[in-house]
């Protein structure tokens, strides 16, 4: 007769190791317990919380009568420790990663409104002066402003993924602008490092 795979529970506060001997002495259904707490005491009296595998086999003779039951016990206090600490800190991180969300959805919403208008400002003033001086630093004003726009895009944007509300929009690229654009940012930044920075890139190369 063979023995049928052990049922699997976790111990119950209100019901002892000794009850499932009697449950498995009873049935002669094998029974297993993942993770049961127990307490132990040290030498010097102070008590510690571990956690052990307990299984539960009934014992046949060789008649294949039940004459009694046997147990086998491991003790896992580190793989559930392990797992509390491992659950623990991914309730961390996706709090993190809410509160990170939230603070960039508001500060996102915040900034848009102003950078609006100092956008319609500066259009304003490029269209009432002539002074090429002038222009220059406005028009240069213009780019930076269009710039912190689409980096509070961007961050609205990983707001919504973090919500899965983002509506993807499939559109060509010009990959030649874009590595234009991404050299035409450091360029200041190395010219006043002494840096020369140069590059050939192939003209409206679409993606």
């Amino acid at each position: 007769m063979e023995t049928p795979p052990p049922k699997k529970y976790k111990k119950k506060k209100n019901k002892s190791f000794e009850n499932f001997i009697d449950d498995v002495y009873k049935t002669g259904a094998p029974v297993s317990i993942h993770g049961a707490p127990y307490i132990t005491m040290n030498s010097d009296g102070s008590t510690k919380k571990r956690f052990v595998d307990v299984h539960y086999y009934p014992y046949l003779n060789e008649h294949h009568e039940q004459v009694g039951v046997f147990t086998i016990g491991q003790d896992v206090t580190e793989e559930i420790i392990g797992h509390q600490r491992i659950e623990a800190l991914a309730k961390n991180l996706q709090d993190a990663v809410i509160a990170r969300d939230h603070f960039m959805a508001v500060a996102s919403h915040e900034l848009k409104t102003p950078l609006t208008s100092m956008k319609l400002t500066t259009q304003l003033q490029l269209r009432r002066n002539s002074d090429p001086e002038l222009v220059k630093y406005l028009s240069q004003s213009l780019k930076q402003i269009d710039r912190l726009t689409r980096l509070v895009d961007d961050m609205l944007d990983l707001s919504r993924i973090g919500k899965s509300k983002l509506d993807m929009k499939l559109s060509r690229v010009n990959l030649s602008q874009l590595i234009f654009d991404s050299f035409e940012k450091l360029i200041p930044q190395l010219s006043d490092m002494g840096n020369v920075v140069s590059f050939d890139v192939e003209k409206d190369v679409f993606l």
